[in-house]
């Protein structure tokens, strides 16, 4: 065989690989972003944390730590 006919459907097997893939890694940030930006935004927190969303459970460990020790504006003072 040559190897120009084993790797002619190569680059499109790749491109539907990569955009399942791209999928997979927006759709979680998608459903999980609305409603953290709601959250940061009633927190008074910078909504540009999203970002930390884009790395894979550590980035949802990470905003879930934020927000639970940050102070929040509707805390009465001396709370913690």
């Amino acid at each position: 065989m040559e190897p120009s006919t084993l790797a002619a459907g190569a680059p499109n097997m790749f491109a539907v690989a990569g955009f399942i893939l791209l999928l997979f890694w927006l759709v979680p940030i998608g459903i999980c972003g609305i409603p953290f930006y709601r959250i940061l935004q009633r927190a008074g927190l910078h909504r540009g944390l999203i970002a930390l969303l884009a790395v894979p459970l550590v980035g949802i460990l990470a905003m879930l730590s934020v927000l639970a020790f940050s102070n929040w504006p509707n805390e009465p003072e001396g709370y913690r």
